[in-house]
């Protein structure tokens, strides 16, 4: 019995020690709260989560850390299948950052809700001139080592993450530079 309790304290200990992978939970109510407020005229927004989507509470939200920044992300029911966001605690208070122009994600491939491909690639594109560029991708909340190429207004990243087993996965892409961040979400499948 007193083996077993060592066991769980221990589990739950290394959990909280992971701080690469999951943390805080002010970021996910920052994005939960940003999706639930989010006007029905945002066109970017809304191409991404319909109005129709239930958006889950933020302890169902993944929060992944890199540098200053956090990315929440969370699976919805949608045509992406996913939705993430870049934060950053600002005055004392976790921040959105809003996509713009300057600084741009695009998924895949594979594209949202598709299949991997024969060459297992998973993959995103960054539209940016931002000298100081940087990119993550996690694939199920693990960081996958990357490859690229192109720039400097465009390039293109990949992993060929492995055992990723049947069904469906998560993809979280974040990209940062010039002080700006953004970040995407999606899911596609496997088998």
């Amino acid at each position: 019995m007193a083996r077993a309790l060592l066991l769980v304290i221990a589990a739950f200990l290394a959990a909280g020690c992971m701080g690469d992978e999951k943390s805080g939970e002010p970021a996910a109510e920052a994005v939960r709260d940003y999706l639930l407020a989010a006007p029905a005229e945002d066109e970017d927004l809304s191409d991404r989560v319909p109005q129709s989507v239930t958006i889950p509470e933020a302890e169902k939200f993944l929060v992944l850390k890199e540098g200053e920044w956090s990315v929440a992300a969370v699976e919805l029911d949608s045509p992406f299948g996913a939705y993430a966001a870049a934060v950053r605690e600002e005055d004392g208070e976790s921040q959105v950052k809003v996509p713009t122009e300057r600084l741009r994600i695009a998924e895949g491939p594979p594209e949202p809700g598709s299949p991997v491909g024969d060459d297992q690639r998973v993959g995103f594109a960054v539209y940016s001139r931002a000298p100081d560029l940087e990119s993550t991708l996690w694939i199920d909340g693990k960081k996958e080592t990357l490859q690229g190429a192109g720039g400097p207004q465009f390039t293109r990243y990949w992993a060929v993450p492995e055992g990723l087993g049947l069904g469906s996965h998560l993809a979280v892409a974040f990209a940062s530079g010039d002080g700006e961040a953004t970040a995407v979400a999606w899911t596609f499948t496997v088998g």
